[in-house]
């Protein structure tokens, strides 16, 4: 958000706190700073200044979105940033260490552990250095997928099994027949690893996946296997 600075007889800038570029005016330059105390200054007047006139301001709206392995982040522009930076921690309330810099409002922060909570803030840097950081914000990794999944056929049955993954809420099961469409089968509990699909005709093929579930939804899914009923 810009501030314009008004010509008035006291300070030559209308009073704002915090500090944001200026847009024009004949006491305070386009690309100059209003500062808290009205005051009208230089980039490199502010530069290595950490009083509260050169400050810029703290961010707003963090927010940040789970995914597979990664996690978007996002929040409100602050004028006079030339940059940010982003921390990350494991527990909410830290300790926070860096995760990633950026010129813009927001990144991808990747290489993630799946199904795990990671809290974040972000602070702005200006001309008189970094600024407060902002409130927090946390997401949860999407789980990752299940892996060895087998099919072993029986008489009008298959028996899926899999390897558990870490901190799943509960498991869905896929299955396509002969058109290779895959369509929901069976949601199982998250300390499932079987599961047997029944009332199969004889001789019929069948191909199944299996993904595993969280409070963020459903992670990538497992290697196909295909089966036939005997």
């Amino acid at each position: 958000m810009r501030l314009i600075c008004f010509l008035t007889l006291l300070t030559g800038c209308s009073a704002q706190l915090g500090t944001v570029l200026c847009a024009s005016d004949d006491n305070c330059a386009p690309g100059s700073y209003c500062s808290t105390a009205g005051q009208c200054a230089t980039p490199a007047a502010c530069a290595g200044n950490a009083s509260a006139d050169c400050a810029v301001t703290t961010p707003t709206g963090l927010t940040a979105v789970g995914e597979e392995r990664q996690i978007s982040l996002a929040w409100n522009t602050v004028g006079g940033a030339s940059s940010y930076v982003v921390e990350r921690a494991i527990h909410s309330g830290g300790p926070y260490s860096a995760a990633a810099a950026s010129e813009s409002a927001g990144l991808i922060d990747s290489g993630l552990a799946p199904a795990t909570t990671y809290y974040y803030v972000v602070h702005a840097i200006g001309p008189g250095g970094p600024g407060a950081d902002s409130a927090e914000a946390s997401a949860l990794t999407l789980p990752a997928a299940p892996m060895n999944l087998s099919a072993t056929p029986g008489p009008g049955e298959i028996a899926l099994r899999w390897d558990p993954v870490a901190n799943p809420t509960g498991y869905r099961l896929y299955r396509a027949g002969s058109a290779g469409l895959f369509a929901s089968l069976a949601s199982v509990a998250a300390d499932a690893t079987t599961y047997t699909d029944q009332g199969l005709s004889s001789g019929a093929t069948w191909t199944y996946e299996v993904v595993a579930l969280d409070a963020t939804g459903a992670g990538p899914a497992s290697a196909a296997v295909t089966a036939s009923t005997p």
